[in-house]
């Protein structure tokens, strides 16, 4: 700082020390400025705090151009100088902060505004969409991405039940022509009893299918989250299934063998050999034979069936899916369905094994404790 600069400086006092003590600068009285000037040829050190006339003052030695100088200036000044300098600091800070964190929080929530816009675009019918990634390797593109795999797996589950509701319609509308048919047939002979007849036992066939039909699709959309679990022997469990299994199916042989321990629903594991037991029937057209095997946390259905195709096997678990649609062996295509889905309410897996001509195998694996 200029030397004449400094002089400016209000509510201050100078004084030269060299040869003897001059006043340079005082802006106090005169009785005050002589008891400055007393304490300032006393100074030993560089910087003394005296209080006088019920005031603080400070002291300092200081050199300028090789000479020295004592400057004195009230404590309360400099005190209040200081207060000035640091609300100036403070308000600067502050604006600067402002339009700093502004920036910053900007910046940080324009993807996640970019995702809220384009979530708000999504609807029934534009399901392909998908929310931007941002290029930032952070926890927003890592969310971004999440987000979009939800997304994938809610559209995959929509197409599928669009799908499922496609195929309820025309497995229905098949059955019901059938019905109106014979209903008419039925009232345009009604004075020929045996076309009466074959036309309403064609119409308790259709309608008892019908009701098969609506079983199991409750089955298929039924909650499966108070299922009961419990050690079941699964030998003995399937002696009994196999007892009214050959009620139902004179013209079939059971062979059962193994013996071993699940822990499943009673009634889920009911329908799940019920189920494969009667796929098992269904493409049995020479060999009428059904083998059953079972060990601890696992048991098979085999059949000596026609076999499916390898290119199918990934396919046979789809509601309503057939392996060849163009048999005439009945049923909707959801009984896999069902039994793919109570397996793994269990928390269970199964497995299909399989040779054109030669057979069969579902295999179904349980927890054993």
């Amino acid at each position: 700082m200029k030397f004449e600069r400094f002089l400016k400086i209000p509510n201050i006092a100078v004084f030269a020390l060299n040869d003897g003590i001059k006043v340079v600068r005082t802006p106090f009285s005169k009785e005050l400025t002589d008891k400055l000037i007393e304490v300032a040829r006393k100074l030993k050190d560089r910087k003394t705090l005296k209080s006088l006339e019920g005031e603080d003052f400070l002291f300092l030695k200081v050199e300028i151009r090789g000479k020295e100088f004592v400057v004195v200036r009230p404590l309360g000044f400099v005190l209040h100088s200081l207060r000035r300098s640091f609300l100036f600091i403070w308000i600067v800070f502050s604006v600067v902060s402002f339009f700093l964190g502004n920036m910053v929080i900007s910046r940080v929530l324009n993807p996640i505004m970019d995702m809220i816009r384009q979530a708000r675009k999504f609807s029934g019918e534009n399901l392909g969409r998908r929310l931007p990634e941002p290029e930032t390797h952070d926890e927003f593109q890592e969310l971004a991405r999440t987000l979009n795999e939800m997304l994938d797996r809610i559209q995959k589950a929509f197409e599928r039940q669009s799908q499922f509701m496609n195929d309820v319609s025309h497995e229905l509308k098949t059955p019901l022509t059938s019905i109106l048919g014979y209903s008419e047939l039925a009232l345009r002979f009604s004075d020929r009893e045996e076309i009466v007849k074959e036309s309403l036992d064609s119409i308790k066939e259709t309608a008892d299918r019908m009701m098969k039909l609506i079983q199991n699709m409750l089955d298929l959309s039924k909650s499966l989250e108070n299922l009961v679990m419990e050690r079941i022997d699964m030998r003995h469990f399937l002696e009994k299934q196999i007892e009214n299994f050959s009620k139902e199916f004179p013209e079939f042989q059971f062979d059962l063998s193994g013996d071993g321990v699940v822990v499943a629903d009673r009634k889920a594991l009911a329908i799940v050999v019920k189920a494969l037991v009667e796929n098992a029937i269904k493409f049995s057209e020479n060999e009428k034979i059904v083998i059953l095997r079972c060990g601890d946390g696992w048991f098979s259905v085999e059949d000596r069936g026609k076999g499916i195709p390898r290119e199918e096997l990934e396919r046979i678990f789809d509601r309503f899916y057939k392996v060849d649609r163009s048999r005439s062996t009945g049923g909707y295509g959801l009984g896999l369905s069902i039994v793919k889905k109570y397996v793994e309410a269990m928390e269970g897996r199964i497995e299909v094994e399989s040779e054109s001509g030669r057979g069969t195998k579902f295999t179904v694996f349980l927890r054993s404790s």
